[in-house]
């Protein structure tokens, strides 16, 4: 496991630098090898924590809102399963469509949750019939090399069969040793370093895939996203290692291509710290 893997002196600059002054989803951003708990432990080993600043004590409030909504819509939607709360056009709609759609689709046509979409469909007992595939040599050649390079989603896509088909199959054909999983496809991910330099959103609409698959692809290629624009990580050097201050922000996020809210962060973190020596 990752969180078991010795730490680099360069992931432990870069918790110093930015844990006291970044949420943790952008942490796990700067250290995708790192899981969130792993992050947390090693900032308590260091003794690192989040500056009290205001930014932080509204973030943190934000996200107990946020988690105390999570959980009461959760409960809200255990508790009213009975037929009572859904329409007759509603369960009709899901009758009809839950072995063409996912939950995922049909939650935005009846502007519910998937959770309380696949919970409606255990109260009728619906399930969906596994789709059966026609396998030949030329459909399997297809398949292994689609999986070298795509997502499941893009392979289900092309192949015009589910995602859970596509999961089924990659299943079988490890089994069979057709495919040897992860590895035979991070080969291909050097292709992903002729997007830097460009914009996210446009390569987005080019690969016409999830954001979360693009930014796990350019991540294995050492690429990052700063300012909606993909650059090399190698190529960005650290703040402390760079003469920055308010006045020159403009320049350096110019530069070294950093987001001005990084640099205002890394400056206020060092103000904090000299803060902290003195007293």
């Amino acid at each position: 496991m990752a969180g078991n893997k010795r730490w680099s002196q360069n992931e432990i600059d870069i918790l110093k630098t930015y844990y006291s002054i970044t949420s943790i989803e952008e942490m796990a951003e700067k250290l995708p090898n790192r899981s969130v708990d792993a992050i947390h432990k090693k900032a308590s080993d260091l003794k690192i924590a989040f500056s009290p600043d205001d930014s932080n004590l509204i973030f943190a409030k934000l996200e107990e809102i946020n988690q105390r909504l999570i959980r009461l819509e959760d409960i809200a939607l255990r508790v009213n399963l009975g037929k009572g709360s859904w329409s007759e056009k509603e369960d009709l709609y899901l009758i009809n469509n839950h072995e063409k759609k996912t939950a995922k689709e049909m939650s935005k046509h009846l502007n519910r949750t998937p959770f309380a979409i696949q919970n409606r469909k255990a109260f009728w007992g619906l399930t969906t019939k596994k789709q059966k595939i026609k396998r030949s040599k030329e459909f399997d050649e297809r398949f292994v090399n689609l999986y070298k390079t795509k997502e499941l989603s893009e392979i289900a896509k092309t192949l015009k069969i589910s995602v859970g088909s596509v999961s089924r199959l990659v299943t079988i054909f490890k089994q069979e040793g057709l495919i040897k999983g992860k590895k035979e496809r991070k080969k291909n991910v050097e292709n992903f370093k002729k997007y830097k330099g460009q914009k996210f959103d446009d390569v987005l609409n080019l690969l016409g895939i999830p954001k979360t698959h693009l930014r796990t692809k350019l991540s294995l290629s050492e690429l990052n996203v700063v300012g909606g624009v993909i650059i090399d990580k190698k190529e960005r050097t650290s703040l402390n290692k760079i003469d920055v201050s308010l006045e020159n922000v403009d320049e350096v996020a110019k530069k070294y291509h950093y987001s001005k809210r990084e640099i205002l962060r890394y400056l206020q973190s060092k103000e904090n710290d000299t803060e902290r020596k003195s007293n």
